[in-house]
């Protein structure tokens, strides 16, 4: 495990290192005021929204590196129509009328920086289990895979410590195992999960968890 945890280190650190130099500064949005009160959206975080008649609503949200998005909904109720607009920072259209529905098409691909999507609904309606996914058009820095009981725990923030590279950690299936912000790896039912550690660059590693009993 050390040696896996050492290589990890080694290509991540290496990475950060190849890119810092490369990091862009955030870009101020044009549209001044317009995206105000936008709901800032985290990747897999599961939301419900109660929409008004004639309501429009923002979500915001900033992809670390190029790739491609798809918005998800498990659940639109209510009668009449509800409609999605994606726009970049500068209130320009990206893509237009995604219905909502369980898959909103195939995907955009985008590039890095800060969308909007925007909600349009002409009726009272209310999304359950609204989220995205988003896939980066690199492959992985680093892809390896690891099994741990039930209940154990696994430090990962140590491998980044040398990096001075903010880190966002994710798990696509938190029921099977959690990772906190820190890197640290909690097994919590038998299952399997992907670990992703993505840094501010774009750069990005994933760790394949297998929990057992």
């Amino acid at each position: 495990m050390k040696r896996l945890l050492k290589k990890i280190a080694a290509v991540i650190a290496t990475a950060a290192i190849a890119v810092s130099a490369l990091v862009m500064p955030t870009t101020t949005a044009s549209a001044a005021g317009v995206f105000d009160n936008a709901i800032k959206m985290e990747q897999l975080e599961y939301y419900t929204k109660n929409l008004e008649e004639e309501s429009i609503t923002y979500f915001k949200i900033t992809l670390p590196s190029d790739g491609k998005l798809i918005l998800r909904c498990s659940k639109a109720v209510g009668a009449g129509w509800t409609r999605c607009c994606l726009l970049n920072s500068n209130a320009e259209t990206v893509s237009d009328n995604w219905r909502v529905e369980n898959n909103w098409g195939d995907g955009q691909d985008l590039k890095k920086g800060t969308y909007y999507a925007k909600i349009t609904s002409g009726t009272k309606q209310t999304l359950e289990d609204f989220y995205y996914t988003f896939t980066p058009t690199d492959k992985p820095s680093v892809k390896l895979s690891i099994t741990l009981k039930r209940g154990q725990t696994l430090q990962l923030g140590s491998i980044l410590e040398n990096s001075k590279s903010k880190t966002t950690w994710l798990s696509t299936k938190k029921t099977v195992a959690t990772v906190s912000s820190k890197g640290l790896v909690t097994a919590k039912k038998t299952g399997k999960t992907t670990i992703r550690a993505t840094l501010d660059s774009g750069e990005y590693a994933e760790i394949t968890v297998k929990v057992t009993k």
